[in-house]
């Protein structure tokens, strides 16, 4: 599928670039005098320079904007929703201190 954002984003290319290497128990590796071992690993994007109408920084803005605004035209009742929710939970404790308190009250009439 064509990328219809590749003018604004600019051209990339696979690169390859160092990262260090995980021990068994999930931190980096490291060497006997501290430093940390890395490993060339292949198959990151990078953005060539001047190639896009925005830079690196100003896409990814432009993007998470996008995003949100995306989300929100897909489902704009949603902020409703979660509104109505807290009154609704409000309610839910509500009723429970007055079912707690009627309960007690019928058990006086067994005890």
């Amino acid at each position: 599928m064509p990328n219809i954002l590749a003018p604004i984003q600019g051209n990339q290319k696979l690169g390859c670039k160092e990262v260090p290497v995980l021990a068994k128990n999930g931190g980096e590796k490291r060497d006997e005098f501290g430093n940390t071992i890395t490993k060339e690993k292949c198959g990151y994007l990078k953005h060539q320079d001047g190639s896009g109408l925005l830079n690196v920084e100003e896409f990814d803005e432009f993007i998470y904007d996008l995003t949100n605004f995306l989300t929100y035209v897909g489902e704009p009742s949603r902020a409703e929703r979660e509104r109505m929710g807290v009154y609704a939970i409000i309610f839910f404790i509500i009723f429970t201190f007055l079912s707690a308190l009627l309960y007690r009250e019928y058990q006086k009439d067994y005890h």
